[in-house]
């Protein structure tokens, strides 16, 4: 449990940090990382409590590897320079920053599909996949009042309409 705790403090230390790096600010980008980062943990120990199983990364994407991530992240920007990050890319209309996101994304999405999918094969029967789908609810809340966070906080509101205007 504790292990699990500071996980997911770190976790948010992590994100914050690499968003510092990228110059992110605090706008829709910073706030989809957070969130992008929570989900897939949050689904993880709910995945555990329902399978009685702790998957680790070393199977796909865990802690360590984000850890290396951030650093290399880090990394890039001590030697090319936080502004290599407003970089555009060519034929998307991103620039590197929303690209890191965007990948963060992905996984994240993967990650949670997989979370899912254990839990809804170690449930059986309707009764129990119910339950499960009651314990999720506040992860639901959470992602429902966190949506509203870049909408109608001061200063971003011009930002969320869409991930790329930032």
């Amino acid at each position: 449990l504790l292990d699990h705790g500071c996980d997911g403090v770190c976790l948010t230390a992590l994100t914050l940090g690499y968003c510092v790096s990228q110059q992110c600010g605090l706008g829709i980008l910073t706030f989809g990382a957070l969130v992008v980062s929570w989900i897939p943990w949050w689904l993880a120990q709910w995945e555990a409590y329902h399978t009685g199983v702790v998957r680790t990364g070393g199977a796909l994407f865990g802690i360590t590897e984000i850890e290396f991530v951030v650093a290399l992240i880090h990394l890039i920007t001590v030697v090319f320079g936080a502004g290599v990050w407003k970089t555009p890319i060519p034929l998307v209309k991103l620039d590197l920053r929303q690209l890191c996101v965007l990948i963060q994304l992905t996984v994240a999405l993967v990650l949670s599909a997989f979370s899912v999918n254990n839990v809804l094969n170690a449930t059986k029967g309707w009764a129990e996949r119910l339950q499960a789908g009651k314990r999720a609810l506040p992860m639901l809340v959470l992602v429902a009042v966190g949506s509203l966070w870049p909408v109608l906080l001061p200063g971003i509101h011009s930002c969320a309409s869409c991930l790329c205007a930032c």
